[in-house]
């Protein structure tokens, strides 16, 4: 389920309290709010589009998960 502003810029407020390294920004893609997530050690960047994404998602940042390959 997609987010409203409101809910992403709430989404962003908290995972930024809880990881203050990352830099986030909250955009508009198509009527869809997206959180943005940007490693600046790295410039690697995601967005996350429903909350429920953001734990892979972070897995796969910090290399826990290795990101799933089409073969």
């Amino acid at each position: 389920m997609a987010m409203n502003h409101d809910e992403a810029t709430r989404f962003k407020q908290q995972i930024a309290r809880e990881h203050p390294k990352l830099t986030f920004d909250v955009r508009e893609y198509q009527g869809d709010w997206t959180v943005i997530v940007i490693n600046p050690r790295t410039n690697e960047s995601f967005g996350i589009v429903n909350p429920s994404d953001w734990q892979e998602r972070l897995a796969m940042m910090q290399g826990m998960v290795p990101p799933q390959t089409n073969r």
